[in-house]
């Protein structure tokens, strides 16, 4: 319904009429006399058509609207919102959940609420899906059930605001994370219809399987499971763990005593080669179980070949050796071998002089805490002639100058000085850890003051300087020589951050943080940057969302920002997915995608001007058909009521459910909706004038006149 029209412009309605009528005027005017003589009814013809061109331009340049009011009638906006998630494929005791859903859909009387109430339709496994009504005819999709997702995404989509919903869903939500907190926000009563049976039905499911998301190739694993027995007491149930070759390697068995029943287990395995290695757990099934899928479950772990190794060398026990010794067998990927000697001595306080595994390091950190033994000193000058990694660390106090010399030519040039106490540290020079924006723990703290030994290098690339007082000697230098890295730090200090730095971070993250990439940069080859790959789960199931991180550093694991990447996921069979990434945070990108086939899959990111592709991440991950929809089937009229409740709704079972059209909350009386219309826009009246003035033209040519 719309009010009469209005007239809308910027020149006032008698000055537009009055410029048409001098149009017109003008146009009966100008063919007043024709040559040839035309009849008069020809000269009105062409002083009309004249005229309307005239008049076109007159009202597109005085901007001539037209103005109106609709009348609407104001409608309630309600979502009807339907769980699609693989739990909602289940037959139990009260029957068939998908069939359930569609009756209810039915049931529904839309043509008597129409009139009052705009209907949207929206289905659910993760984020929320617009869709018609008919799509609820074909049965669920979707693979584990976030609710959470689907109202927080709900309530940016559609149009206006929401005034009710109505969640059709059987409750058993398994990701993300509150759904009451999530539905509250909406702002709007949630009619629930809670669809299945609430009560455990006859099934031995597996509910988790778990290990360390990292081992090492021939170290023992843990791997814990639990087992979930309802209905079944009293049977005998076997529990097998194989290899992702079928082996089996382990049998155990267990007979439930009660009606719900929950049993852990826990699996010993050693694996034997690098890279992702997975584990399958089985219970044997039950003749009645309402779901078979649920009785067998895998795990993936990443499997390294070995620990990164590094020497830790010192002539005498020290404080900064003890420092560094706490620092390196703290981290879990490090293997340290500590050799300390007793001073002149040529024993050892730890370690043996005859017993290091030269071959087997990866790098090696010698502190220069002396006096150093005749068989301490030759260990050194086989250190300083191999291309082994070398981080020397002076300590502050007197140098042994017998230890510089057996580190000749690698280490050397300096000269003396005095030994100073609590100097800053300032950087001298960009590098991958000891960055100008000194940026070299996690927090941005500035470094902390150092003590400076009686010794100064004149040697290398001085990274960064200790300066107070006049005094300014080099405290970080980097030595490295033909692709063979060496890094000396001649302070004592470093070590002890781990001290000072405690009241401020007492797990001591940030210098363990410092420590690692230091040992990446020692152990590192590559000066370019680098991109790790890494997937939020090692395994998922068939149909559920997978989530992969891209890392992307430099090689001092300073993350690079606002990069553009492509990556892509290789299935079991070698079919490709496609991902779109988007940056996360500084250095993080986020990949997602559903993979639709079980085994073992791969996925690889780059940078996409890499074009050479120098530099790519790579991971791989396990498929598995289980579905974590699984893991809890029945219905949760608990959840779904404390949803209703909150929110002013009303929890209804299938039978009730026509009753929620009762329920809704309808429309009530009429909105007024401004239109209007400018006829003379510039492209239409660019159009209409073209076409009136051939016409004149085409007629004025046809007639013989100039």
């Amino acid at each position: 319904m719309a009010t009469s029209l209005q007239y809308g412009g910027w020149l006032a309605p008698g000055w537009v009429f009055l410029g048409s009528l001098l149009a017109i005027v003008f146009a009966f005017w100008s063919y007043r006399f024709t040559n040839p003589p035309m009849s008069k009814l020809a000269r009105a013809g062409m002083a009309l058509l004249r005229g309307l061109v005239l008049i076109a331009v007159w009202l597109l340049a005085t901007g001539f609207e037209l103005h109106w009011v609709d009348l609407q009638k104001i409608k309630s906006r309600v979502v009807v919102l339907l769980d699609q998630s693989a739990s909602m494929r289940l037959v139990d005791g009260a029957g068939n959940r998908f069939e359930t859903s569609k009756n209810i859909i039915s049931q529904l009387d839309y043509q008597s609420l129409s009139d009052s109430i705009a209907i949207e339709y929206y289905a659910f496994s993760g984020r929320p899906e617009k869709v018609n009504r008919d799509a609820f005819l074909n049965p669920p999709n979707g693979g584990a059930s976030n609710l959470e997702s689907a109202l927080l995404n709900l309530d940016r989509t559609g149009s206006g605001d929401l005034d009710a919903l109505v969640l059709i869903t059987d409750g058993a939500f398994n990701k993300g994370g509150s759904s009451l907190a999530a539905a509250k926000q909406l702002h709007a009563p949630v009619y629930v219809i809670a669809v299945g049976d609430s009560l455990p039905q006859k099934d031995v499911q597996v509910r988790g399987f778990a290990g360390p998301a990292r081992s090492y190739v021939g170290e023992k694993a843990t791997l814990e499971t639990s087992l979930s027995m309802a209905g079944v007491e009293g049977e005998l149930i076997t529990v097998q763990l194989t290899d992702e070759n079928g082996d089996m390697l382990e049998s155990r068995r267990v007979t439930p005593n009660s009606g719900d029943e929950l049993s852990r287990f826990s699996f010993s395995v050693t694996p034997h080669t690098p890279g992702l290695n997975t584990w399958t757990v089985t219970a044997s099934s039950i003749p009645g179980e309402v779901d078979h899928s649920n009785n067998s479950r895998q795990i993936a772990i990443q499997v390294e070949d070995r620990r990164r190794r590094i020497l830790l060398f010192s002539g005498r026990p020290d404080v900064e050796i003890s420092d560094w010794v706490r620092a390196l067998e703290d981290d879990p990927d490090t293997d340290v071998e500590v050799v300390i000697g007793e001073g002149e001595g040529e024993g050892t306080v730890r370690g043996e002089w005859y017993d290091i595994p030269f071959d087997s390091l990866d790098a090696a950190i010698i502190v220069l805490a002396g006096p150093f033994s005749r068989q301490a000193l030759n260990t050194m000058q086989s250190l300083a002639s191999s291309r082994l990694p070398m981080m020397v660390v002076t300590g502050a106090s007197r140098v042994d100058r017998s230890a510089l010399g057996a580190l000749l030519p690698r280490v050397g040039a300096w000269v003396d000085e005095t030994p100073e106490q609590a100097v800053p540290v300032l950087p001298q020079r960009e590098h991958a850890i000891f960055t100008l924006q000194k940026t070299w723990l996690p927090s941005g703290r500035d470094p902390q003051p150092v003590n400076l030994p009686d010794v100064a290098f004149r040697k290398g690339i001085v990274l960064a300087v200790a300066s107070k007082n006049g005094i300014r000697r080099p405290a970080v230098l980097d030595m490295s020589e033909n692709g063979v890295r060496t890094l000396v730090i001649a302070a004592e200090g470093i070590g002890g951050w781990s001290r000072t730095l405690r009241p401020m971070d007492p797990e001591g993250g940030e210098y363990y943080d410092l420590l690692n990439r230091i040992l990446r940069w020692l152990t590192s080859n590559s000066e370019a940057e680098t991109i790790v790959l890494q997937a939020s789960q090692s395994i998922v199931g068939v149909g559920e969302e997978m989530e992969l991180l891209a890392y992307v550093s430099d090689e001092a694991l300073r993350p690079l920002r606002n990069l553009t990447l492509n990556g892509r996921a290789v299935d079991p069979d070698g079919d490709v997915q496609q991902m779109v990434w988007v940056a996360e945070e500084a250095g993080v990108y986020k990949g997602l995608f559903t993979p639709d086939k079980k085994g073992r899959w791969r996925a690889e990111v780059w940078r996409v001007d890499d074009r050479d592709r120098q530099n790519v991440g790579r991971t791989e991950f396990m498929v598995q058909p289980f579905r974590l929809e699984y893991v809890e089937s029945r219905m949760r009229p608990d959840r779904l009521r404390d949803i209703a409740e909150a929110t002013g709704g009303s929890f209804l079972l299938p039978e009730k459910a026509a009753a929620v059209s009762d329920l809704l909350p309808r429309g009530e009386g009429v909105q007024e909706q401004p239109r209007a219309w400018r006829p003379f826009g510039r492209w239409l009246t660019l159009l209409l004038v073209s076409a009136l003035f051939g016409l004149e033209i085409l007629i004025r040519t046809r007639r013989g006149m100039p």
